[in-house]
């Protein structure tokens, strides 16, 4: 009929004002985030039917050991191989060897690897089985999320996606409400009331960690990742609070290429203790007598950190 037209089945949010529509939206991200973990997941067994068959020549290296033990008298030193008649019937073998190892030692190199191979045998096989069962899994994500048709359902399937690491875990981190730029390492106040630092660049870290920072100061930075330092004011002979502590933690976590982490490591020591290597790049640091804590990320305890940003000697 002129005139007329057929609705759409589109799932729900989809307007035809061309607004965003946050169910096609979440579900082209859940199936982009799919698609990734699928090629992963394959390629992995991909890799691990590869190494099944290398952990295959588990008989063919006991032969081996076993056949050298019985005629060990009968190998000649500094060879690169052996022909020797094969114990268990058939043609004889012809046995690689280490030149410039025994006739002894080859064989227990032989029987070395022959437990190596076992042992890998046991390992892919229990990897390559939970891989197989990730690629069933997925398989089922697909058919799932082709009948989602409504934004719960899709919100649903996010969360699952979320505790089978195909998607990150949400982590609040609060961008900060940066007032006017200005040089120098940023100024944080813990919530008992101590002045704490944070450099974002390597300048500003050296700056932080070689200029402004004293003795007994606290010095602070995520372990193996490139970040940020975090320097805590602290008086002589005053205590550094588990509170602050904990805040200057999560500044180093948020400053730091961890960000986004649920757990993250964390060295602390006294400034002290922290020295800056000769010809090192600028903002490298070396740390002695360091200790770590193994920080669990807490939203909330960020929000009240980012808010305000300030640098030294704003008011």
């Amino acid at each position: 009929m002129a005139g007329s037209s057929t609705p759409s089945k589109d799932k729900e949010g989809l307007g035809g004002d061309g607004a965003p529509d946050p169910a096609r939206e979440l579900a082209e991200r859940l199936r982009k985030a799919l698609d990734r973990g699928k090629d992963k997941a394959r390629g992995r067994v991909f890799r691990l039917r590869a190494a099944e068959a290398d952990v295959a020549r588990a008989d063919e290296l006991r032969l081996y050991g076993e056949t050298l033990k019985a005629r060990l008298a009968e190998v000649p030193r500094g060879v690169a191989s052996v022909r020797l008649p094969n114990m268990f019937g058939g043609p004889d073998l012809e046995i690689p060897l280490e030149p410039k190892k025994s006739a002894l030692e080859n064989m227990q190199e032989y029987f070395r690897q022959h437990r190596k191979a076992l042992r890998g045998q046991e390992e892919v096989a229990r990897r390559l089985a939970a891989e197989e069962k990730t690629v069933t899994t997925m398989e089922q994500l697909t058919v799932q999320l082709d009948a989602a048709d409504h934004l719960e359902a899709l919100r649903t399937l996010e969360e699952r996606f979320r505790a089978l690491k195909l998607l990150p875990r949400v982590v609040s981190m609060v961008e900060p409400v940066r007032t006017q730029r200005r040089d120098g390492p940023r100024h944080f106040v813990s919530a008992d009331g101590a002045d704490i630092l944070v450099g974002r660049s390597a300048e500003e870290n050296a700056q932080l960690s070689f200029r402004l920072a004293r003795g007994n100061d606290w010095w602070l930075h995520v372990q193996h990742q490139g970040g940020g330092h975090v320097v805590v004011r602290c008086a002589k002979g005053k205590e550094l609070t588990q509170e602050t502590l904990l805040d200057a933690a999560h500044l180093a976590a948020y400053h730091s290429k961890a960000r986004g982490r649920a757990v993250v490591d964390v060295t602390y020591t006294q400034a002290k203790h922290v020295t800056r290597p000769r010809k090192a790049p600028v903002g490298t640091a070396l740390v002695a007598k360091f200790r770590t804590i193994r920080l669990t990320i807490d939203p909330r305890r960020m929000e009240r950190l980012m808010a305000p940003l300030r640098s030294p000697g704003e008011e």
